[in-house]
């Protein structure tokens, strides 16, 4: 976790901060502000509201109204990338073996593309650790319980209104939920359906 914090910290803070928004999506400041202004989740006032998914432009928002997105989000986006380190190495302990999960862990606290990506001016790396949540307790699911599974839900609720495109994965999560477990498929499947 800390060599996935310090790699990203290090890769941002050594670019420029133009750099940053040049590179981002500069779109999630305007509509922070827009938020911020009492105008909504706008692209620019009374137009193009809610044409981003909301939860990162709400996620943006303090470090706007504070007057440092930059760094601000810098160190709050590595804070999420190393929680996505520890998040792997949970799941891979829960479907394999400490080794699995320490290489896992290894590979997402160093990944290049994620050591970029998770530090830039988009929604990659709150969608991400929203999505390894969901995982998590999805897996955990059929052995705890309703509760676990509504968790599940919640997360993946909440990674889809940070991206519209995970809606691509709610089929396979109940795929997955109806095959997983210890009774008959045929009352997973009855279950799912209430």
């Amino acid at each position: 976790m800390a060599a996935g914090f310090a790699a990203r910290i290090l890769l941002r803070l050594g670019q420029s901060k133009s750099d940053f928004f040049a590179h981002g999506y500069s779109s999630y400041i305007t509509i922070a502000h827009s938020l911020l202004g009492g105008q909504g989740i706008c692209v620019a006032p009374g137009e193009g509201c809610a044409a981003r998914e909301p939860l990162y432009a709400l996620f943006v928002a303090p470090f706007v109204a504070m007057h440092d997105s930059f760094h601000g989000l810098t160190l709050a986006q590595s804070a999420l990338g190393a929680l996505q380190v520890w998040l792997i190495w949970r799941i891979g302990m829960g479907l394999f073996d400490r080794r699995v999960a320490l290489l896992a862990a290894a590979a997402m606290a160093l990944s290049p593309y994620a050591v970029i990506h998770d530090t830039a001016l988009q929604d990659t790396v709150l969608v991400n650790v929203l999505a390894l949540l969901a995982l998590r307790q999805w897996i955990a699911a059929p052995r705890s319980g309703l509760w676990t599974a509504l968790a599940a839900g919640l997360w993946g609720a909440l990674a889809t209104m940070t991206n519209g495109r995970m809606l691509a994965a709610l089929p396979c999560w109940i795929v997955g939920l109806a095959a997983a477990g210890e009774r008959p498929w045929q009352e997973r499947r009855r279950q799912i359906g209430r």
